[in-house]
């Protein structure tokens, strides 16, 4: 893992749309997306791609970026409405291609349908995931993972719901009732978690990191738990190791924070600025160096 990108933000204009939380990153890397050569914000990220779009109101051509080979592909006349949500799925164990998911929620019937987009084909193809109600009901913040060729998403009935991108079978995994209200669904060493920050009774400022330790049996083991002197809100969990990122909120401003679950180290990252809205969302990058099927290559 290299750094955040702040979603909503034009990394070319704004100089905390890239937050770097690594030393070791290579300056080749261009994390401004400046090689595509267009204003670009970023809208998501995925194993080393990032999903991007004009820096326009009305924008309907997206970009699918790789920063280390500073290459990218346009996926043109995307429209979305309030009812609709816009996801990229990449994983090159899976495949060197790269799937834009679109959901879609019908009001009406309350149905879940899945809009799917593939670089290898180069077209859509629609399906209805679900006629479930409770599945309509997902919850559009917290986090929506890729993992081992499903999409996770958190439904607010207390429930991982998965989606087959391949089968389109679509898997509900229980949430225990000590992780209901999670704060975040990620990934890291392969595996689900989900973390929470909360306030109990008294005052007592926790929080818990759960892991999905057998996929198969939808069984959850409380990895992590500690007692805060602050509260924090939890903003993403580490891909690769035992380490999550909080934000705390002073009167001097926000905080970035990394907190390391095996020896309990709190470390500053930077500031975060305020946006005005009183919030910010991050997506996790992690540079990516093998093959990949983009369509547009600016030379170094």
């Amino acid at each position: 893992m290299a750094g955040f990108y702040t979603l909503f933000m034009d990394p070319t204009d704004d100089p905390q749309a890239y937050i770097s939380v690594s030393d070791s990153i290579n300056a080749s890397i261009d994390t401004a997306l400046r090689f595509v050569g267009k204003d670009l914000d970023t809208r998501g990220s995925c194993n080393g791609l990032i999903l991007a779009r004009r820096y326009e109101y009305h924008a309907t051509n997206y970009y699918v970026c790789n920063p280390v080979a500073k290459s990218w592909t346009c996926v043109q006349n995307i429209n979305l409405d309030g009812n609709s949500s816009l996801f990229l799925a990449f994983d090159p164990h899976v495949s060197f291609h790269f799937t834009l998911l679109r959901l879609e929620l019908n009001d009406r019937n309350y149905c879940l349908k899945f809009a799917k987009y593939s670089s290898r084909t180069l077209t859509w193809t629609y399906h209805r995931v679900s006629t479930e109600p409770a599945d309509y009901y997902f919850r559009r913040n917290g986090g929506k993972v890729y993992l081992n060729g499903v999409f996770h998403m958190v439904s607010s009935q207390n429930y991982i719901l998965g989606i087959d991108l391949e089968s389109l079978v679509c898997r509900r995994i229980k949430m225990s009732g000590m992780m209901i209200g999670s704060d975040v669904l990620g990934k890291s060493q392969g595996r689900l978690h989900c973390a929470m920050a909360m306030e109990q009774v008294g005052g007592i400022k926790e929080i818990s990191v759960w892991m999905l330790e057998d996929y198969e049996k939808g069984e959850w083991v409380l990895k992590h738990r500690v007692v805060m002197e602050f509260f924090y809100s939890i903003m993403e969990v580490h891909p690769d190791k035992d380490v999550i990122f909080l934000r705390k909120q002073t009167i001097y401003g926000k905080k970035l924070k990394s907190y390391n679950m095996k020896n309990g180290e709190l470390k500053e990252v930077c500031d975060l600025k305020d946006w005005g809205w009183g919030f910010c969302s991050l997506c996790v990058f992690s540079p990516y160096n093998g093959k990949d099927y983009l369509e547009n290559k600016r030379d170094a």
